[in-house]
């Protein structure tokens, strides 16, 4: 949801403390409800199921949404993106 959303200041205080497992985190400005009521589930969806593909099933098309310097998610306008201990 972006810093308009009132749960970013929590959700990002929660990405800077996890510091022992793979963690990303992607903000749009769609605010709180984000793209859910898209759509199947618009774009927030999407990643919630790419981060699933890619951790679950190994799928290397969802990791490179995730992973490497030119990753799918790194240079969308779309989204601000970080990432920690994430490996290919």
């Amino acid at each position: 949801g972006g810093p308009t959303d009132i749960a970013y200041p929590n959700g990002m205080d929660d990405f800077a403390k996890i510091d022992h497992v793979p963690v990303a985190v992607l903000n749009s400005d769609k605010g709180h409800e984000g793209s859910f009521w898209e759509t199947n589930g618009g774009g927030a969806a999407q990643a919630a199921v790419n981060w699933l593909e890619w951790q679950l099933r190994g799928d290397k098309q969802a990791a490179a949404k995730f992973t490497g310097k030119d990753c799918g998610y790194c240079g969308d306008p779309n989204w601000s993106y970080e990432a920690k201990r994430l490996k290919p």
